[in-house]
């Protein structure tokens, strides 16, 4: 069982350190909107997200305070998908990707393997900025990175307790979202909305 102390401490690294890794800028690239519309479709896509993340944090402390770890992936596993979709408001789509997926259901679209790649190589004590792109359909995409805080690496490390490893593979057989290391990119946290 996990100590309120612990608890506190995990949530915030996860939503603290997420949200210091997002930063205030954007890429320097020209876009076709004005710096004020830039600005309010920053901080629409900044503010869905944090809905998201904190949402997805309390369901994980919950489990890892029932569980520890291993109860933390089944969680995931059936709540993840579940909260992502209470998350997403009308005409709003949101969700988490990575080039080494877990869920195959997270699957990022062709702007956000973009932005995958361009990432990689940012590690969280030199985070990318978070960014919004106007899509080829008219609408926006806001994206900002998810860096693997220390805990994240007892699910997504490389040295996983065997009863992790075979919770893992008994919930994902697919998986390939080990072999990180605490301050790696993880992935993305996206959301879409009209513009």
């Amino acid at each position: 069982m996990l100590s309120r102390s612990f608890e506190g401490l995990f949530t915030l690294l996860v939503i603290g350190g997420l949200s210091a890794c997002v930063g205030p800028g954007v890429s320097n690239k020209k876009s076709d909107m004005m710096e004020s519309e830039l600005k309010v479709y920053m901080q629409r896509g900044q503010q869905e997200a944090l809905e998201l993340k904190t949402k997805l944090v309390g369901e994980l402390s919950k489990g890892l305070k029932e569980g520890g770890p291993v109860k933390a992936i089944a969680v995931c596993k059936d709540r993840a998908e579940e909260v992502t979709a209470q998350a997403a408001k009308k005409g709003v789509r949101m969700g988490r990707t990575s080039w080494k997926l877990r869920n195959v259901n997270n699957k990022g679209e062709p702007w956000m393997e973009d932005l995958l790649k361009e990432w990689q190589t940012t590690r969280l004590n030199t985070p990318a900025a978070a960014r919004v792109v106007v899509l080829a359909n008219g609408r926006i995409g806001y994206a900002e990175p998810l860096y693997t805080m220390p805990l994240c690496v007892n699910c997504h490390g490389q040295n996983l307790k065997p009863e992790v490893a075979q919770q893992i593979k008994k919930l994902y057989p697919d998986d390939q979202a080990t072999g990180f290391h605490a301050g790696d990119l993880r992935g993305l946290l996206w959301v879409e909305f009209s513009r």
